[in-house]
């Protein structure tokens, strides 16, 4: 099963509306699980481009470990990242009354993906090059951190049909997962 062009089309009309803060681009997702499946076409989409920003990253960091490991580790924690926070969403939608809005809700998240790597490709070149000082490049990580975080926020609440503080839940869950993976990932590269 892989997305139309249409579908596409539509996702990223949502994903765009969404990041204006348009409850409207909730509507550009299609909804069920066969659209919630296609749009997991996203993690192949932006694989290349995601491990490229590993290699930059964590090449400085690990000098005395294979690139071998790392990139093997790096795989298979991006693909955990993939499926660990849908699978505890689906039990947190649930246990919430949410379960009809579930498939909409993963469909968007997936494709909140692709702008998401579309901003942090420069935020991480400009970290990894020294192309401005360390306290201005950490400031513009700050920054798009806290405008990710909302925006997943945002998706929570109007995707979901959420609270605000429901929403800051959702965004707490998906930080705590991202975090123990990243950590997780870390210990095994260390070895």
């Amino acid at each position: 099963m892989i997305p139309t062009i249409h579908e596409v089309a539509c996702a990223l009309r949502g994903t765009y509306r969404l990041a204006r803060g348009d409850r409207r681009g909730a509507d550009d997702f299609e909804d069920g699980p066969e659209a919630a499946l296609r749009s997991f076409w996203v993690a192949l989409a932006v694989f290349p481009p995601s491990m490229a920003m590993v290699v930059l990253q964590r090449w400085s960091q690990f000098d005395d470990i294979s690139a071998t490991r790392i990139l093997v580790v790096e795989m298979i924690s991006y693909v955990i990242d993939w499926v660990a926070f849908p699978l505890a969403m689906f039990y947190f939608a649930a246990s919430i009354g949410r379960s009809q809005q579930f498939f909409r809700y993963l469909t968007a998240y997936n494709w909140a993906g692709l702008p998401q790597l579309a901003l942090s490709i420069p935020v991480v070149v400009i970290g990894q090059t020294d192309l401005l000082d360390d306290g201005l490049t950490t400031l513009i990580v700050m920054v798009l951190i806290l405008l990710l975080l909302a925006y997943h926020w945002f998706i929570a609440r109007a995707v979901l049909e959420v609270s605000e503080g429901m929403a800051v839940g959702v965004v707490a869950l998906d930080t705590l997962l991202v975090f123990i993976v990243s950590q997780a990932t870390d210990s095994l590269v260390l070895g």
